[in-house]
């Protein structure tokens, strides 16, 4: 995740109320809007996001893509990144 990741979906928000990001595996890995809305987690959770809020500009970018759930998610980000390791991680 980068910072213009970030610019990207908030200037997205501003123009289409809502914004989400599918995960590659089939979940999200951003939500936002103005608003309540039901949360849903895991594979499948982008489709129903969506259906719950059909207006929201879908966002595809590869550093929304990739959630870090589990050990092989990790292993793909440092793949994805170079190697590069943030502080903590």
């Amino acid at each position: 995740l980068m910072a213009e990741d970030l610019e990207v979906a908030v200037a997205h928000l501003t123009g289409h109320g809502a914004v989400i990001a599918p995960s590659w595996d089939g979940g999200t890995s951003l939500l936002g809007g103005r608003g309540e809305r039901a949360f849903s987690y895991g594979r499948g959770s982008f489709h129903t996001h969506l259906r719950a809020t059909p207006a929201a500009k879908v966002l595809v970018r590869p550093g929304l893509s990739l959630d870090l759930d589990t050990p092989a998610d990790y292993q793909a980000w440092l793949r994805w990144s170079g190697g590069v390791r943030a502080g903590g991680v």
